[in-house]
């Protein structure tokens, strides 16, 4: 799907790329369509993020 609005850029730390870079590369896309698909599923309240303290 095409994207004619852009938000960014995003600054991120060599750790959080590499991060949602395996992250990216587990699901396929690239990292921007990653970070963009699970900031909208988590805006639409079809995830909610877990605090990390909260996990196993």
């Amino acid at each position: 799907m095409p994207r004619p609005r852009r938000v960014g850029p995003l600054r991120l730390a060599e750790e959080e790329f590499t991060t949602l870079s395996a992250a990216a590369k587990r699901e396929g896309p690239s990292v921007g369509a990653y970070v963009t698909s699970t900031a909208l599923t988590v805006a639409q309240e079809r995830l909610t993020p877990v605090p990390a303290d909260w996990r196993a």
